[in-house]
This record gives structure tokens, C-alpha cells and sequence, in this order.
């Protein structure tokens, strides 16, 4: 996969949010069309590393991706996602997470049974290097562009999280509106920690509000992402309890980024 390293612009255009499944059922289709595959996937907007702060996203044409500098989207699912690899840091880099949990709530450990990330001493701080938690703590966008039905994902690191959490309970929940009200401009700023390294952070910043027409669209694709997430991190607890331990259980497939295969 190559990279376009033209910057990307994006157009400017009045509504069209998802208004071509106005008067369709889209959580029947999805159902209809998905029987017997198997969990939704979604292409995967990256957020590269050394503060770089454009966007790698996917090209709609081909295999290469596009730098593009600020995402105008409307976020219509996010939740929390944990990962926790056994070994140094740099390891989730070549393999699977030892233990992920999909809903931020209960990990599901490749060696089988499940464990409460609540009470998890790897979930806690001093548990990792430099003071921080050995089990990484992000949190999953699903966004949908202009002039598309199909959503894409960011995945944020634990220095973005922050940033979204003001954003969505300052500048949205605080003005009656949910996320999937809203267009959102998702840009990047680069940072240094103290030892030198840069970094990316995603900032936020409310557009405008969607038309009626836009809302009722968007609110189809968002209730049924919202129901297919969380059955299918439910789905699994039913099988594994934190009192089993090391049980049976085989836990959920995921790659090297904690994605569900």
C-alpha cells in the first residue's frame, strides 16, 4: 500500500449525510446482505506516528491511502476498547493482544476464561512504564463521510482520548444534541512528550447540526452499528464469566491492532 502525498482537500458541500438510504431500512439490509459472514468490517483511518498531522485514510479507488489534514464526518458509534500485551512495549506491533476487551468492560484472555478491567492490576496506573497502565487503554470512532452510507474507523490513542471526551460532553451533550446530530471536523496536532518524541492528538470541532432530513438517515446507520456492537461484545459473556478464569473460553479473534478478525 502506497501512500498519496498530495494533501487532500475536502469539498465543501451542503448536507448529503447519508440522504441516499432516506426511506430504506438499513439495519435490514445490512442483515440481509451480511447472513452468514460473520461481524461487519470497516476500513481503518490511521493516525500516523512521529506527529505527523494528516490522517492516512483508505482511497475509495484504490489500494493506496490519502493524507488528508481535517476529517468532516458525523460520528455515528464510539466506544472504549482495551488491549493488554504480555512482554515489552512494541510488542503489539507483531502479534495479537494477550487480552482485549471490546466494550472496555471485560477482556477476553488468549489463553481463555475472561477478567473484569475493572479490577484488572494491569488496568491500573504504576502498572506499566513511567507511572502508566500496562493495558492500553483507546477508543473506537465509527464515522461516516459525505456522500457515503458505509462508515470507516478511527482508533484513538490514550493521548486523544482527552480531547474527544471535552469535545462530546462539552460541545455536544451540553447542547442537547448527540454526536450523530452533528457534522464534526476531526483534525491533528502535533505534540512532544518530554523525552523528545512527537506525537499526533486529535482535536475536534462541531460543524453544524444536520437537517431533519440528514438526522433521520444518519439515525438509521447509527442505532444499527450501536445494536451490532454491543451484541457482539455481549454475545461472548454469556460463555465466560470472571469466576471461570482459565477456562474454555476461546476468546475473540483480533489482529495485531486489537480489530476483530
Amino acid at each position: 500500500m502506497t501512500k498519496n502525498t498530495e494533501i487532500a482537500k475536502i469539498e465543501e458541500k451542503q448536507g448529503g449525510f447519508a440522504l441516499a438510504l432516506t426511506g430504506n431500512d438499513f439495519a435490514e439490509i445490512v442483515a440481509e446482505e451480511m447472513e452468514g459472514l460473520g461481524a461487519m468490517t470497516y476500513d481503518v483511518i490511521k493516525i500516523p506516528s512521529g506527529g505527523i498531522t494528516a490522517f492516512e485514510v483508505p482511497s475509495a479507488d484504490s489500494d493506496d491511502v490519502d493524507l488528508i489534514k481535517d476529517l468532516e464526518c458525523v460520528i455515528v458509534d464510539h466506544h472504549p476498547v482495551n488491549t493488554y500485551w504480555i512482554g515489552e512495549m512494541g510488542d503489539e506491533e507483531n502479534k495479537a493482544p494477550d487480552c482485549v476487551a471490546l466494550d472496555g468492560k471485560t477482556g477476553f484472555r488468549a489463553s481463555g476464561g475472561c477478567q473484569d478491567c475493572a479490577t484488572c492490576p494491569y488496568n491500573e496506573w504504576g502498572s506499566g512504564k513511567n507511572g502508566g497502565k500496562a493495558c492500553k487503554n483507546t477508543h473506537r470512532l465509527y464515522i461516516l463521510r459525505d456522500g457515503s452510507v458505509m462508515p470507516m474507523m478511527i482508533q484513538l490513542p490514550p493521548s486523544s482520548i482527552k480531547n474527544f471526551k471535552n469535545y462530546l460532553s462539552k460541545k455536544v451533550l451540553m447542547s442537547g444534541q448527540r454526536p450523530a446530530d452533528v457534522v464534526t471536523s476531526i483534525g491533528l496536532d502535533r505534540e512532544q512528550n518530554s523525552g523528545g518524541i512527537k506525537y499526533s492528538v486529535a482535536t475536534f470541532k462541531k460543524v453544524r447540526a444536520l437537517d431533519d432530513s440528514e438526522k433521520a438517515a444518519v439515525a438509521q446507520i447509527s442505532a444499527t452499528l450501536k445494536a451490532m456492537r454491543k451484541a457482539a461484545a455481549q454475545a461472548p459473556i454469556a460463555q465466560c464469566r470472571p469466576e471461570q478464569g482459565e477456562g474454555e473460553f476461546a476468546p475473540v479473534p483480533v489482529d495485531a491492532e486489537g480489530l476483530p478478525f
